[in-house]
């Protein structure tokens, strides 16, 4: 091996490490709203007169996790329903779960979205139904990492009981806009 050939040889591994580094480094670049963790607030769909408010009220940690190759969130919360109209509308359920920040699902093209995926449970009562029950919420959120507006979907179950036996589950899809609001009075 000539000089020259090492040289190149050098130079070529020099800008590969350069390269490998500026990639490993490009996640942590890209700056979103939760990157110092705490309060947050999301209204799901939008409010019309006598329609009941649904909000996420979520505490999110810093995504100060050992380094991998996502950044990583723990998020914890609760599900908050207020209808001053509707009795049956009002309830409080618990929900946590974990987002990170990738490009869009299903191949879709665009910019890097937060993913966020809740579980949740409480009980309560359903309008179509004559007594208590349990409340079982599967969500995935996609939203935009500075705004945290964007997309929630997925399914809300609830399981009648009456002494002390289930019913037939009924489930209720969520596929609505997200909107983060401030979390006065929530």
């Amino acid at each position: 091996m000539s000089i020259h050939q090492g040289f190149r040889w050098g130079a070529v591994g020099a800008a590969a490490i350069l390269a490998l580094a500026s990639a490993g480094t490009a996640q942590a670049a890209t700056k979103t709203a939760l990157d110092k963790g705490g309060a947050f607030c999301l209204q799901v769909g939008s409010v019309e007169p006598g329609a009941t408010e649904v909000v996420l009220a979520l505490d999110i940690d810093p995504a100060d996790h050992p380094p991998t190759k996502r950044k990583l969130w723990w998020v914890s919360g609760y599900e908050q329903g207020s209808n001053p109209s509707v009795t049956a509308d009002n309830y409080v359920d618990t929900i946590s779960g974990t987002a990170t920040l990738g490009k869009p699902n299903d191949g879709a093209s665009g910019a890097k979205v937060i993913h966020m995926g809740l579980t949740g449970i409480g009980n309560g009562t359903n309008a179509d139904s004559d007594g208590p029950g349990v409340w079982a919420h599967t969500y995935s959120l996609q939203l935009k990492p500075k705004s945290l507006n964007g997309r929630i979907t997925g399914f809300s179950v609830f399981t009648p009981i009456s002494g002390g036996t289930d019913g037939e589950p009924m489930t209720t899809v969520v596929d609505e806009r997200i909107t983060q609001i401030k979390c006065k009075n929530v």
